[in-house]
């Protein structure tokens, strides 16, 4: 679901004057999208689906876009280039937690 909340964020940042990007509830989304009960295969290949297209975009971006500005509730001003940033830490987090469920912990 994630991938919706940073598709969002970069299309506002990239779009708008300093969007003021709000942090969503992540335990209503969960329940309403039903993930515990998700199949993981569908879920990947949606993500994945979901991932490229972000990427393809991203990259279609003129090099100015990167210095837009939003408003990040909790965090304050970040660049579209920051975003970026704190996307792929939040993906380095969730590798962790599926490297850790593989393992049994």
């Amino acid at each position: 679901d994630w991938e919706t909340v940073w598709r969002e964020r970069f299309d506002r940042t990239a779009t708008e004057p300093s969007p003021e990007l709000t942090r969503p509830d992540l335990n209503e989304r969960a329940d309403r999208h039903g993930y515990a009960t998700a199949d993981a295969n569908a879920s990947l290949a949606a993500f994945s689906e979901r991932r490229a297209a972000l990427l393809a975009d991203l990259r279609a971006l003129f090099p100015d876009a990167w210095n837009r500005v939003a408003h990040l509730g909790g965090i304050g001003d970040v660049t579209l280039a920051e975003l970026l940033v704190l996307a792929q830490c939040h993906d380095s987090h969730h590798v962790r937690q599926v490297s850790l469920r593989l393992r049994g912990e």
